[in-house]
């Protein structure tokens, strides 16, 4: 995860784990992003973008496994990325 990744997890007591993060893309189509989380299955994710020059790009996630996904992008892609993996315990 580069330095400007930001990653957050919140372990709830009724057994759900969030992990909210934000990763930047420069000129990329796809990234790998270790997750923190102790899933013990591959969690539920969605992917959206903020604003950015690119246009519209659609972000989709490509691998999930309990230790990390691949985000891909439609086109090219520069600008912040915001990640949301949801499991239960």
């Amino acid at each position: 995860m580069s330095r400007n990744d930001a990653n957050r997890r919140d372990q709830q007591p009724s057994g759900w784990i969030f992990e909210n993060i934000s990763t930047e893309f420069d000129t990329q189509t796809s990234k790998s992003i270790a997750l923190s989380g102790p899933h013990v299955k591959p969690p539920h994710v969605t992917a959206t973008t903020a604003e950015s020059d690119t246009g519209d790009v659609n972000v989709f996630c490509d691998i999930t496994t309990p230790t990390s996904i691949t985000i891909r992008t439609s086109a090219v892609f520069t600008g912040t990325i915001y990640i949301h993996a949801v499991s239960t315990l």
